[in-house]
C-alpha cells in the first residue's frame, strides 16, 4: 500500500489524532500561560469550542456563528409551546415558538436548515 492510499484510507483517524494532539497541545499552554484572565471557566469555554467543532463535522460543513449580542440561551425545560403562530414571513430555519416563564417568546433555530440556507453562506466577515 503506498503512502497516498495509506492516508485516503485512514483520514478521519489522521484528522482526529490531528485534532486531539492539537487540542492537547493548545490546552496545555493555555493552562502554563494564560494570555488573559478567565471571565468564564475553562469548561465551558472548551465544551463550546468542541460543541462547534461537533456541529462542523455534523453538518459537514465548516460552519460558525459570530454573535454580538445575546439575549441567552434557555434550558426546554423551562419553555412551554407558544399559541399558534402564522410561519408567514419567518426564515424556513426559524423552529417553533416556546414561551419563557415571563411571557417572552423564544425560537427554536434548525442550525441544519440555517447552514444550508444560501444567503447564510454568502455572508462575509
Amino acid at each position: 500500500m503506498s503512502f497516498e492510499q495509506f492516508v485516503l484510507t485512514n483520514e478521519p483517524a489522521i484528522r482526529l489524532g490531528f485534532f486531539l494532539g492539537l487540542f492537547a497541545v493548545i490546552g496545555a499552554w493555555e493552562l502554563v500561560a494564560p494570555r488573559r484572565a478567565l471571565t468564564i471557566s475553562k469548561a465551558l469555554r472548551w465544551t463550546s469550542n468542541l460543541g462547534l467543532v461537533a456541529l462542523n463535522t455534523a453538518l459537514q460543513l465548516n460552519v460558525a456563528l459570530l454573535i454580538d449580542r445575546l439575549l441567552g440561551l434557555r434550558n426546554a425545560s423551562m419553555l412551554k409551546p407558544a399559541a399558534r403562530e402564522a410561519s408567514a414571513g419567518k426564515p424556513h430555519f426559524i423552529g417553533q415558538a416556546m414561551v419563557d416563564e415571563q411571557g417572552r417568546v423564544w425560537y427554536e433555530l434548525d442550525l441544519a436548515a440555517l447552514s444550508a440556507d444560501e444567503a447564510f453562506l454568502k455572508i462575509d466577515v
